[in-house]
């Protein structure tokens, strides 16, 4: 049971720790893309070549998918090539258009998806004029923990083994005081040792010995 807790304790810090630090490197390369953006007349018109080829870059490097959305919800580009130019409305967008962005990290489906706000300075008040969401996938979070959980089940099987041979021996090293006795009294009972039983193994055999030699005599 103590490996069994271990062994979940470390791989859930591992997972936790992993997604964190993924989280804030994409988070980083968000941060800087909106800037380019925001600079730039991209969500009216995305034609650039260079944030095209940017974008692009951030979905290949992180194995997953970039979206960029106007003030409007709509879509004004989508690195799959399959939802431009649709209205998206979800929760995390909605509250990133206040100028907060958010992530939310889903173990089961293997995914971080993060906010960023593309933010524009108009008298000196910051504006949210739109939002980057990145989806990217978790699998070689994943496929780490497979590998570490299966390492360790192999230590717990060792150490199991390792237990079995040990409480085995240390079984019989404390049985073999008593056969000891069980001997002594089979020779006493037959006559063949005149002598009192002597076994002071540890205090039980201890007061055994004595209790039989009151009782003999």
């Amino acid at each position: 049971i103590p490996c069994y807790v271990v062994k979940e304790t470390i791989l859930k810090k591992y997972e936790n720790r992993a997604v964190f630090w993924r989280t804030a490197e994409i988070q980083n390369q968000c941060t800087i893309l909106c800037n380019q953006l925001s600079t730039t007349n991209y969500l009216k018109e995305p034609i650039s070549e260079v944030l095209n080829t940017e974008l692009s870059q951030l979905s290949n490097i992180y194995d997953g998918r970039v979206m960029v959305i106007n003030e409007e919800y709509h879509i004004v580009k989508d690195t799959f090539g399959i939802e431009a130019g649709k209205t998206i409305i979800s929760p995390d967008v909605i509250a990133c258009f206040s100028g907060i962005g958010t992530s939310h990290y889903d173990g089961e489906s293997r995914y971080i998806e993060i906010t960023t706000p593309i933010v524009e300075k108009i008298n000196g008040k910051n504006h949210v004029k739109g939002v980057v969401l990145v989806s990217v996938s978790t699998d070689i979070i994943h496929e780490t923990l497979n590998e570490l959980s299966g390492k360790a089940n192999l230590l717990f099987a060792m150490m199991m083994l390792i237990v079995a041979v040990g409480g085995a021996f240390l079984a019989n090293l404390m049985v073999k005081p008593l056969e000891e006795i069980s001997h002594t009294i089979d020779d006493i009972a037959e006559g063949y040792d005149s002598d009192n039983l002597h076994v002071d193994a540890y205090t039980e055999t201890k007061r055994i010995s004595e209790a039989f030699n009151k009782m003999r005599n």
